[in-house]
């Protein structure tokens, strides 16, 4: 109760001077420190990013959830965006997600941040590139950020669509990126930002459930909210139709 109080009035003293809290979105990225983990150049990743989790994933990983990997990047890929790492589900780069180019592989990514009761002005936007295919939502299978696109893992990447004031709530709120792989190495690259009078400056860490805040972000509430299953359910259905059965085509040679 006591930081949600030191949160309150932050949100007090950021309103009466106009400002936003701005939080990084960056995949590789440790909150902790205010700046990316450091790269990776070995084959084999041992360094994990505790923010962007990987919440499900076929082939299964083990655990099947918990922190993502920070991994060097693919040959074919081009270089992670300036504050950010490539990640994957797996250790490296080389560990390919998909079976077949026809059965798809994927992950589904999340990212939690906090906004405070009371909070306004809230907006995302971000840039990501994946391999192979990505798509991204808030909250909701409604509230879609970036359309299915193939990933443009050896171009410049992607731009979100604008966010609307109706993805957002007070409490937790989540970023999902369902990223699929048809084959090769498979990994995702996003740098963007999250602000809003009223956001708390640190995302969440940990697995579903629950997730964790330096502090409650809902002191009513538990952490994760019924919102957090129903959104899991709905993108594995997504994902799981995907792989059992829609080709890919006309999509670039993964590498």
């Amino acid at each position: 109760m006591r930081c949600f109080k030191l949160f309150t009035l932050l949100f007090f003293i950021a309103t009466l001077a106009g400002a936003q809290t701005i939080v990084p979105l960056n995949t590789g990225y440790n909150q902790a420190a205010f700046a990316p983990y450091p790269a990776v150049t070995s084959t084999t990743s041992t360094t994990q990013d505790l923010y962007w989790l990987n919440i499900a994933t076929y082939p299964p990983t083990a655990p099947p959830v918990g922190p993502s990997f920070v991994i060097s990047p693919s040959g074919g890929w081009t270089a992670a965006y300036a504050g950010t790492n490539w990640i994957s589900a797996r250790n490296s780069s080389a560990s390919a997600s998909g079976v077949t180019t026809s059965v798809r592989g994927y992950t589904i990514f999340r990212e939690c941040f906090c906004l405070m009761q009371n909070y306004n002005s809230a907006q995302l936007s971000f840039t990501a590139k994946a391999d192979d295919l990505i798509q991204v939502w808030v909250n909701s299978i409604t509230n879609v950020a970036l359309a299915p696109v193939f990933g443009n893992f050896n171009g410049t990447g992607i731009a979100s669509l604008p966010s609307q004031p109706g993805w957002f709530h007070a409490g937790t709120n989540c970023v999902y990126a369902l990223v699929e792989d048809i084959g090769g190495s498979n990994g995702f690259d996003l740098v963007g930002t999250v602000q809003a009078n009223g956001l708390a400056p640190l995302p969440a860490t940990g697995a579903t459930p629950p997730v964790f805040f330096p502090c409650d972000c809902n002191p009513s509430t538990p952490n994760v909210t019924p919102e957090d299953d129903a959104m899991v359910a709905d993108l594995l259905k997504i994902a799981e139709e995907h792989r059992a059965g829609e080709l890919v085509r006309s999509r670039p040679t993964s590498h």
